[in-house]
């Protein structure tokens, strides 16, 4: 129990892949002992994640029912006020893609809930921030996990992830709108400098302007394998010195509701 067997002759990248596999025995196994909600929102997720790695390389189209379905524990959680223990027991996780979204997902969910977004349009929403960046997927490892600052060849690499995920978003069945919404315009900016359509202004739909400044927010308070985790308090002072770039008042709410909530 808890060992990944390879068989030699094995790439360089089934040994990572086996490596991660066997830390994330370890990280998984705590989640027995967090409450019973909370452990299953990220069962089910961490578990409709690996699968939708496994039809991407497949080719296949993603099952956004049950990728949906997947997040019904995670939204009674976020509806209750009781989620701490998803954000704590993710951390450690190595699947980095995997905890992004899943904390995008979550404080999504959160703010959502503060704005007054409730029901099926709440469960849409920690929905759409599971699956926003799922092209990432696409995206080689070397480039993905770059430490530094990327070159300009890699950061149209990096960029093509948003493409990739609306084609596999387009390719599935019954994908609500706002999913998409939010899986095409999370990186545009309100002056125009975002990708991959340079929108600006008025161009900009709320869900992405939401969803722009969660991303950010989780992205600079992430764990990386070359970074530690920005605090939260310096990452909403960097965020508000992007007044051109993002939305401030939602800004301004989103901060309102980490300090009322200890949401971090």
């Amino acid at each position: 129990g808890g060992v990944v067997v390879l068989g030699k002759p094995y790439r360089r990248s089934s040994l990572i892949q086996a490596m991660a596999e066997g830390v994330n025995i370890g990280v998984e196994a705590e989640w027995e002992k967090i409450e019973p909600t909370q452990r299953l929102a990220l069962k089910n997720t961490v578990t409709s994640f690996n699968h939708i790695a496994e039809l991407i390389e497949a080719g296949e189209p993603l099952p956004y029912g049950e990728v949906r379905e997947s997040c019904g524990p995670l939204v009674d959680a976020i509806a209750s006020d009781n989620y701490k223990d998803i954000l704590r027991g993710v951390r450690s996780h190595d699947n980095y893609s995997y905890v992004h979204s899943l904390r995008v997902a979550t404080f999504l969910g959160l703010f959502g809930k503060v704005l007054g977004i409730k029901g099926e349009d709440l469960t849409t929403l920690t929905t759409a921030g599971l699956l926003h960046d799922v092209g990432k997927m696409s995206i080689p490892p070397l480039v993905l996990n770059k430490p530094g600052k990327l070159t300009e060849d890699e950061f149209l690499v990096m960029k093509s992830h948003v493409n990739f995920t609306i084609d596999k978003l387009d390719h599935s069945e019954d994908i609500a709108r706002g999913v998409l919404i939010i899986a095409s315009q999370h990186h545009e900016k309100l002056d125009g400098t975002g990708y991959p359509y340079g929108l600006k202004g008025n161009q900009l739909n709320r869900l992405a302007r939401m969803a722009s400044i969660i991303d950010i927010f989780s992205a600079i308070t992430d764990r990386r394998v070359y970074k530690d985790p920005v605090p939260p308090e310096r990452a909403l002072e960097i965020m508000a010195n992007m007044e051109a770039q993002l939305d401030q008042p939602l800004l301004a709410a989103f901060r309102e509701m980490l300090l009322d909530a200890g949401s971090y």
